[in-house]
């Protein structure tokens, strides 16, 4: 009797013991939005104590245990993981061993300038602008990146919303901007035009991006400035000299006469031709404009003070609705 009673509490014990068990792995507990890093090469112990640090499970020894005869503890993902509302300790094993970690998303607008976009990507990611800042003016990596021989990768930082790996690295987040853009532009058909090579498309493309206020105006836009360098016409394009400007550390919504006569390559109003560079990153629609503009007689425009443009066909016609704009003001 004594043995059977002996037993009988041995067995009692043991299934108190798994019933705990049990209860750690599935009883629910409400927790706020939480969000774990697990980096690479951590253990099961880093891990257990980060999750109990931040009081998504109960112990850090059923952790382990559990994690062991499962085989999880080999089979744990890196990532960024976010807990929310309701989880317990099945729950979060579940979702580190099966790697259902978040990505890093980030968004670049379009028209920004690669000084800008840097700064954007490096306040999304947590990346530090030097380490941007010497792969993006890197000739090197410009190259090997984009196939041009460029000083900086000004243009090819596809505007768009990206989600990465949050242990990915600079070097890698902006490869994947720049291959996204020369995926869209080689779909698109850039390089393609008798007049304009792949890179004086994006030029272009750039500054129909930053001219235009609405998508709708962008095939006439780039009309105007194609026809413009046909004719050899000097662009008198206003992003160009605002381009310089923000190199400056000014900003202008307007220029003054004065801007218009700064000595630079990038002033479209003394020079022939296209900037050296792009001034910003362009949309696809900016891209499609160019290599697809509308045919007008167009040859001038400005704008109207309302988010558009007044296009005309000659300079007199042109002069003349910009002083009968201004008569009404």
């Amino acid at each position: 009797m004594k043995n059977r009673s002996y037993w009988f509490m041995i067995i009692t014990i043991i299934l108190l013991v798994l019933l705990i068990g049990v209860g750690f792995l599935t009883i629910p507990r409400q927790i706020e939005r939480t969000i774990i890093v697990i980096g690479k090469g951590d253990s099961a112990s880093k891990i257990a104590q980060n999750l109990v640090d931040n009081n998504l499970i109960y112990s850090t020894f059923i952790f382990k245990l559990y994690t062991k005869i499962s085989g999880c503890d080999k089979k744990m993902k890196p990532g960024r993981y976010i807990f929310e509302e309701e989880s317990n300790l099945f729950i979060t094993i579940n979702k580190i061993c099966n790697g259902d970690y978040e990505l890093m998303r980030f968004t670049v607008p379009e028209g920004l300038s690669l000084e800008i976009t840097l700064n954007q990507i490096a306040g999304s990611l947590n990346f530090t602008r030097s380490s941007l800042d010497s792969l993006a003016n890197n000739s090197e990596f410009c190259e090997e990146v984009t196939g041009f021989d460029i000083g900086s990768l000004e243009g090819f930082l596809y505007p768009e919303t990206y989600h990465v790996e949050d242990d990915s690295t600079p070097e890698q987040v902006l490869k994947i901007m720049v291959k996204q853009g020369q995926r869209l532009f080689k779909q698109a058909g850039v390089g393609s035009l008798e007049q304009l090579s792949y890179y004086e498309t994006l030029v272009l493309a750039s500054i129909v991006e930053k001219e235009a206020k609405n998508r709708e105006e962008m095939p006439i836009i780039a009309d105007v400035y194609r026809k413009r360098l046909k004719l050899r016409m000097k662009l008198g394009a206003s992003p160009t000299v605002q381009y310089l400007l923000e190199k400056q550390g000014k900003h202008r919504e307007f220029l003054y006469y004065k801007d218009t006569e700064i000595e630079s390559p990038y002033n479209t109003y003394l020079n022939y031709g296209l900037p050296p560079t792009p001034i910003c990153s362009p949309s696809i629609y900016a891209v499609n404009a160019v290599l697809e503009p509308a045919n007008t007689e167009y040859l001038y425009f400005f704008a109207d003070g309302a988010g558009g443009h007044i296009f005309t066909k000659s300079y007199q016609e042109h002069l003349d609705q910009r002083r009968s704009m201004r008569r009404k003001k």
